[in-house]
């Protein structure tokens, strides 16, 4: 598919008796960041376009910076930097935020996939949940760790050596905005919904359509995924073996296993 024609499929693993995961391909693929020239701040005639122009420069530049860091030898600083983040900040971020930070704003439909040990009625129904109520969660989480970047940058900038508790406010405010705008995007799409003008800007939050938010999105099964029922059923996680033939038949980046283990703590009860 097109750049603007993207539509994502979304697998719904159940990985343990207690535990879903909620995926896509793309969500483990190096993104390629876009130089397209953003406008001035100037250029902006209300504050609340300032502020959405703003965070568009801001999430670029991040994007920038981690593209350059993956693509790094992992011996030279920044590979160096990059491994030690992994292993810090992403490594242990709640999964079904990563997965939401990495909707691609580009994504013009979406369906979901699920093995024949689910049920299509509840399937919808948690996604449904999902969808309505982690758009506030991440609005709530931006402005508390945003409010203290003032504290983290000034006060810890006093400590010796690097400013530890800083990168990782900033951090979470990053990670935060963008989970807000993927979930936010990924209700539009499955309410079959083009975007309105006022759900545009940042950090808007459209509580009452949410409230009412109708989820029909497109279900179907992959017979592929019935080798889970086994596991699924004797509640039991999935062995690493296990997690590796699932991430090549699902066509995923390995590094998708890392993503799977962590849902043996962190997911959605099934």
């Amino acid at each position: 598919a097109s750049v603007h024609a993207m539509k994502l499929r979304i697998f719904v693993l159940p990985v343990s008796r207690q535990r879903w995961v909620f995926c896509f391909r793309q969500m483990f693929e190096k993104k390629a960041v876009s130089h397209d020239p953003l406008p001035p701040l100037s250029s902006a005639p209300a504050l609340s376009d300032k502020v959405a122009l703003l965070s568009k420069k801001v999430v670029r530049k991040v994007d920038t910076e981690i593209a350059e860091m993956e693509a790094a030898d992992p011996k030279s600083f920044k590979g160096r930097l990059h491994t030690l983040g992994k292993r810090v900040l992403i490594d242990r971020q709640d999964p079904m935020e990563t997965f939401l930070s990495r909707i691609p704003l580009s994504a013009t439909d979406f369906e979901l996939v699920i093995p024949n040990t689910l049920n299509d009625r509840v399937v919808r129904r948690t996604f449904r949940k999902m969808l309505v109520s982690r758009p506030a969660l991440h609005r709530k989480m931006f402005f508390a760790s945003s409010s203290l970047l003032p504290v983290t940058s000034t006060v810890f900038t006093l400590l010796p050596g690097p400013n530890v508790v800083l990168a990782w406010n900033a951090f979470r405010t990053f990670s935060h905005y963008k989970a807000f705008q993927g979930s936010l995007h990924l209700a539009h799409l499955a309410a079959n919904k083009h975007r309105p003008s006022h759900w545009r800007k940042a950090l808007t939050l459209p509580a009452r359509e949410l409230a009412s938010l109708h989820v029909v999105p497109k279900v179907s099964k992959d017979p592929a995924l019935d080798a889970l029922a086994h596991a699924h059923r004797a509640h039991k996680p999935l062995t690493e073996e296990q997690l590796q033939a699932l991430s090549r038949h699902l066509g995923f980046d390995p590094s998708a296993v890392d993503f799977f283990k962590r849902v043996q703590t962190y997911g959605f009860k099934s």
